[in-house]
């Protein structure tokens, strides 16, 4: 299918079908471990325009899923009846639309219109070092030029300077990063997520 909902179900069904099939599964080539220090807890987001007030915004919410069904790139979610929309940024970038469908198909006020000036946040992104192509223990001779400076994610970053780089030739994300998960998903070395605070249902 070519709408982006239609590849996400067809990715899923072929993900269903190797499960029935192992013998499709592609091996991959085992990769070099990294030791990372412990991973926080990972939290979830609320869609664009959301109420910031947990209470108003579960007092708001009918859990109608009509947000849900809206978004054309199949980032919402609902983990049970009383969760109401969630997303992962880390499992699913929100491509913040400028048309925001999901806002203009909730009727409750619990996802509000954003202002031109203000943007969504969902948490903020941080980088694992050690994963970094331009972590200077992943480059032959220990150095990283400007030829061989990856910067895959400032270059997709739908925000204005929020990523740049600092003298170790790593990114680094200003306090104004939405947490969309944009850059954690054109990573080539996974080596970005978004921290989003942890919520209680």
């Amino acid at each position: 299918m070519k709408t982006p909902v239609g590849a996400l179900l067809d990715h899923r069904l072929q993900a269903f079908s190797n499960l029935l099939d192992p013998k499709a599964l592609h091996v991959p080539e085992p990769v070099p471990t990294v030791t990372l220090p412990a991973e926080k807890p990972r939290g979830l987001a609320r869609p664009p325009g959301a109420l910031k007030d947990p209470k108003k915004f579960d007092k708001a919410c009918t859990r109608c899923a009509d947000c849900i069904v809206a978004c054309p790139y199949g980032v919402l979610f609902q983990m049970g009846p009383r969760t109401g929309p969630l997303l992962d940024p880390n499992l699913n970038a929100c491509r913040v639309c400028p048309d925001t469908p999901c806002i203009e198909a909730c009727e409750t006020g619990a996802l509000r219109k954003l202002r031109k000036t203000s943007r969504p946040k969902f948490g903020l992104a941080r980088l694992k070092p050690q994963l970094c192509r331009n972590h200077e223990s992943r480059q032959p001779e220990g150095k990283v030029s400007r030829s061989n400076l990856c910067k895959i994610c400032a270059r997709e970053c739908p925000e204005d300077k929020v990523i740049s780089f600092g003298k170790d030739k790593l990114p680094v994300f200003a306090k104004n990063c939405t947490g969309c998960g944009q850059c954690v998903h054109v990573c080539p070395t996974q080596a970005i997520i978004v921290d989003v605070p942890v919520m209680r249902f």
